[in-house]
């Protein structure tokens, strides 16, 4: 497998950890879900 792939899969890692850990996503005061869904 190449570097990059795996430095990927690693910066996503910790990344996506701090966000399934606080439970917050990012929202928007624009869009609802059904609007985002329909997209």
């Amino acid at each position: 497998m190449p570097v990059g792939f795996v430095l990927m899969l690693i910066h996503l890692l910790f990344i996506a950890r701090g966000y399934i850990t606080a439970g917050s996503f990012a929202e928007s005061d624009e869009m609802d879900a059904d609007a985002a869904a329909s997209i």
